[in-house]
């Protein structure tokens, strides 16, 4: 995902030259993060949600059209240079009873409590290497993977490996907890350092080992047939990333996509849906917008945050070439009777003033009088919506 996003910019400003603040660059890496998740996984359906939902957070026919150029085309290329079988290779599992339906709900409340354990781990060793002097961080990494690669070789890498080994119980309940709490907290230990890697695996592995454990655990007691220990795995797995992530449709998809059938969609997503309220009980952010606000506070780019309440009003998203895109709020001829009280920009929400330069991507947050309602949104619609012309 980082390096399609890489490559991506890498090729906006060969073309259009260093500009910060354009948002056409910001939706061509987009499209190159959505490109590496297609080609990485084989998975492009997955890669277009994840544009939508777990970049953007809105829905816009310009990141949707881009995001699916992108993935679709990776998806041949990987295909046609590497083969049809994708990086992780769900194969053959079965299908779980409808007897076995019922265990769906406590493996949603492990999945929830296994993401936000993981994103306050990563979060809170990333607040210990903060106390650190920043030469050290990299070194105290290193030292903590030479003994791990030493006597558990397994948890270094992405994870890939960890989720076979959950997935056909290749090791006993012993190892697989062992494995668990070891790739959780090399995970931790390595991305809080600052250097470059990613956690987006990490978190798939981390998530199969919890439901191969579960699966273990009744399989031990003679309640689960050893066939269903894959399906655990992957159920949990979906449903980790759905919470540490928030992204329920794209973690879905993505496991769909990987089994090649429908026929475990059913149990994935009621443990995604399951693990996500769970998260949202425990208040767990994502973790992908708390690391970014944590750049942000760090390089003094402070968001105002504004809640709103209240009747009348309503929401629209700016997309990109609208008629208000890169506008500020005081220049743009708003219609009578409504008031632009709030403007969220991904994760953050922010008090508009007249000198705010809106971008496509944002969701304009407008109070209008209750009898009004039409014409408003008609009328913010013709500012909004992208021109054909």
């Amino acid at each position: 995902i980082q390096i399609g996003a890489s490559g991506a910019q890498c090729v906006s400003h060969r073309l259009r030259g260093r500009r910060r603040e354009d948002m056409q660059e910001h939706y061509l890496v987009t499209a190159g993060a959505a490109a590496g998740l297609s080609a990485a996984f084989s998975a492009p359906l997955s890669g277009m949600m994840f544009a939508l939902e777990g970049v953007h957070r809105s829905f816009s026919p310009a990141i949707l059209m881009g995001a699916t150029a992108a993935s679709l085309t990776a998806d041949f290329v990987s295909k046609y240079c590497f083969g049809l079988r994708p990086v992780l290779d769900f194969g053959d599992i079965g299908q779980l009873s409808l007897e076995e339906y019922v265990w769906l709900i406590p493996l949603g409340l492990v999945a929830g409590l296994v993401g936000s354990l993981m994103n306050r781990s990563l979060l809170g060793f990333q607040t210990l290497y903060d106390k650190l002097p920043a030469w050290s961080r990299p070194m105290i990494a290193i030292a903590i993977a030479l003994p791990v690669g030493i006597w558990l070789p397994d948890v270094l890498g992405g994870g890939s490996n960890l989720i076979d080994t959950a997935e056909h119980a290749r090791v006993g309940l012993g190892m697989l907890c062992l494995l668990f709490v070891a790739k959780m907290l090399f995970t931790s230990t390595s991305f809080g350092s600052g250097a470059p890697g990613g956690i987006f695996m990490p978190i798939l592995a981390v998530g199969s080992l919890a439901g191969g454990i579960c699966g273990e655990v009744l399989h031990r007691f003679g309640n689960l047939p050893s066939d269903a220990v894959a399906v655990f795995a992957v159920c949990v797995m979906t449903g980790t990333l759905a919470t540490s992530v928030k992204t329920p449709i794209t973690s879905i998809l993505l496991a769909v996509e990987m089994s090649g059938t429908l026929t475990h969609m059913l149990p994935v997503a009621a443990v995604a849906f399951i693990a996500l309220l769970v998260s949202d009980l425990l208040r767990t952010k994502p973790i992908y917008g708390e690391l970014l606000e944590r750049y942000m506070r760090a390089q003094g780019m402070q968001m105002a945050i504004a809640s709103h309440v209240g009747s009348g009003i309503m929401e629209l998203p700016l997309e990109m070439g609208a008629i208000a895109d890169g506008k500020r709020v005081r220049d743009v001829r708003w219609p009578s009777g409504c008031l632009i009280i709030g403007l969220r920009r991904g994760e953050s929400e922010i008090v508009p003033r007249g000198d705010t330069r809106l971008r496509a991507g944002d969701y304009l947050v407008v109070l209008f009088s209750g009898e009004e309602e039409r014409e408003v949104r008609t009328a913010m619609r013709r500012l909004c919506d992208a021109r054909l012309d």
